[in-house]
């Protein structure tokens, strides 16, 4: 059922004040916090109703007494802190939602007792903020309940939280439902679906469903309990409706009942559900790569967040505590050092590829303050590679930002594609085929013009196990069968190709062409076709030139393009030539970890790489 809270909302009017915050020593001195202890400090909520002033005090308790306390899931908003309350006798200003909760969340008769992080840890202390950030895993797992505050009730979120109650029982959409007043009014029956509808999709574009904290504030605890306005709906209440709802949307799509459900809708509709899925699925049990890749579009007042908001998901234990005396570049860089130690790979290093990286940040560092989901794919489409063989990653930082790592040098990029550029344009697929055989023509007169004595003598032009490699490396990989399938179906349609005279056909080749041509086509739009000095042939990154080096690194899954940026550094005695990191690339004939397989012959010996 709706629970509603103690007290109905009374409109009141809060104290404004033009002020920043006032430096809270004297309350947190009193309380001082033990981290060997685990120590927590509990916000004690007075009882009060209306317009009362809001009255708190502070209580010091350790985790490890198990104190009965509810912890507190809201969004900070904006900086300004102009709303007043009294804290140990001492006139506190916090933000606006903070405040709004607080006024909803009080009994009338009894001090509530809360776990609330603006309050309960002195933001001003960067050490203990930062000791208490480590331990906010433990803080939502020991909390008896996590209420997650949406805001105030608006925008109908009312009938929104009675809809969601209504769908968690499977009611189907149809006249007879009683929860929708069912008429004999047609119209009138879709205008009253459609205004739940739209007030479920105002909920749901409320700011907390993409807060980064409450991914592990939610995965954590025991219990949660939605609170919006004066209403509450329990977490796994709303988990059932999510499960009903999807299915309504799949039904009513079809029944064309779908009433004000647009794209947008549909997206925040699959990201909660998302959360949800995560949640049932136990996300702690997750990587911490795998995380702040799934949650890289969360909101956080502090950039530091994207990766600490999300360390108590990891999996395994990762060398990696929150500091926020480090400036945010810091932060990513030890990261990214973390993953790596953590999951020996460097699968991280594929997001290094596409991803614009802001100021002051490597070329090895992905830069978490993008939205990394859109490129969820990439690790998929590599499983099935292991061009480093067995050897695993070890790590040295020599100097600021320079990472050193073990690795093989290849061969120099003597020639690009000059047909790519046509690809990256266009959208429309009937147009991207035609285009794709213009390109393919002239990377397959490349490929054939070269000899290639790490490959079969037999071998003329691509080989269609390897297209089909670069696209989805894992089901190709492990499924011969299909392998061969996918083979017989690309060498009808290069030798189709190949019959036009040296000329590219005008019509696209339209047989099977969802079992191959459309997986390359999308796969080709982004890269750039590139031949070796000794005739090595692949795709890598549009940022690729000629002279970069293909490079096969420690614990890579791929091998990785590096350009050489004319410095150099000294290590170990040594003089090293320094290199970015310009991204992964399928290289034909080395995915398998052949080229680690010729180290000791020729000049093919594993070194250092330095990175920067």
């Amino acid at each position: 059922m709706l629970y509603p809270n103690p007290w109905v909302r009374a409109e009141l009017q809060g104290a404004h004040v033009s002020t920043s915050p006032p430096k809270c020593d004297a309350i947190y001195s009193q309380y001082p916090l033990n981290p060997a202890d685990h120590e927590i400090r509990l916000v004690s909520l007075h009882p009060g109703r209306n317009a009362e002033p809001i009255v708190c005090e502070l209580n010091k308790v350790s985790l490890d007494n198990c104190p009965k306390y509810e912890a507190l899931s809201y969004v900070w908003g904006e900086n300004t802190s102009d709303r007043r309350i009294s804290v140990d006798g001492h006139e506190v200003f916090i933000g606006i939602s903070l405040w709004d909760a607080l006024r909803y969340l009080r009994d009338s008769y009894r001090p509530r007792e809360l776990w609330i992080d603006a309050l309960s840890i002195d933001q001003a202390n960067m050490r203990e903020r930062s000791h208490q950030v480590q331990q906010m895993g433990l803080i939502y797992k020991s909390a008896a309940c996590v209420l997650a505050w949406l805001g105030e009730a608006s925008d109908d979120s009312d009938i929104a939280l009675e809809t969601m109650l209504a769908l968690s029982k499977d009611t189907p959409f149809n006249r007879s439902t009683i929860l929708f007043a069912p008429s004999q009014n047609t119209h009138a029956w879709e205008l009253q679906i459609s205004r739940r509808f739209k007030a479920l999709k105002k909920l749901m574009h409320r700011s907390w469903w993409r807060r980064i904290w409450c991914v592990q504030e939610i995965a954590l605890c025991k219990e949660a309990v939605i609170v919006c306005g004066r209403m509450t709906l329990p977490w796994r209440v709303f988990c059932l409706f999510a499960d009903s709802f999807k299915k309504h949307l799949e039904c009513c799509g079809r029944d064309g009942l779908q009433v004000s459900l647009g794209s947008s809708h549909d997206r925040t509709i699959h990201s909660i559900y998302k959360l949800i899925d995560n949640r049932t699925r136990a996300i702690g049990k997750r990587s911490l790569l795998w995380a702040t890749r799934s949650f890289s579009n969360g909101l956080c007042s502090d950039e530091r967040d994207k990766i600490y908001g999300l360390l108590a998901l990891a999996e395994a234990e990762i060398k990696l505590r929150p500091d926020y005396t480090l400036p945010v570049s810091v932060v990513y860089q030890q990261s990214t050092w973390a993953i790596i130690e953590s999951e020996q790979t460097l699968d991280i290093f594929l997001y290094s590829t596409y991803i614009k990286q802001g100021p002051g940040l490597p070329s090895w560092v992905p830069d978490w303050r993008n939205d990394l989901r859109e490129h969820g794919s990439l690790l998929k489409s590599t499983l099935g590679f292991k061009s480093c063989g067995q050897m695993r990653p070890t790590l040295r930082i020599v100097g600021t930002g320079m990472l050193g790592i073990g690795g093989l040098y290849v061969d120099d990029i003597n020639w690009l594609s000059n047909s790519h550029e046509l690809l990256q344009s266009v959208k429309s697929t009937e147009k991207l085929a035609k285009i794709f055989n213009v390109c393919f023509l002239e990377w397959e007169k490349i490929a054939g013009t070269v000899h290639r004595p790490h490959l079969s003598s037999t071998y003329t032009g691509m080989t269609a196990s390897g297209l089909a490699q670069i696209v989805e490396g894992r089901s190709y990989a492990r499924d011969a069968k299909n392998t061969q399938a996918v083979s017989y179906v690309f060498r009808k349609w290069r030798d189709w190709l190949l019959d036009a005279t040296g000329c590219a056909r005008e019509e696209p080749w339209n047989e099977s062409i969802d079992q191959v041509l459309a997986p390359l086509l999308t796969f080709a739009k982004g890269r750039v076709f590139f031949r070796t000095r000794s005739g090595y042939i692949g795709l890598g990154p549009l940022r690729t030139l000629i002279g970069d080096r293909v490079t096969v690194l420690a614990g890579g899954r791929t091998p990785f393009i590096l350009r050489s940026n004319a410095k150099v550094v000294i290590d170990r005695g040594r003089t090293h030539a320094i290199h970015s990191l310009i991204g992964y690339a399928y290289v034909d004939g080395i995915m398998k970890g052949e080229a680690v397989d010729d180290i000791g012959t020729g000049d093919k010996e594993w070194k250092d790489v330095y990175l920067c």
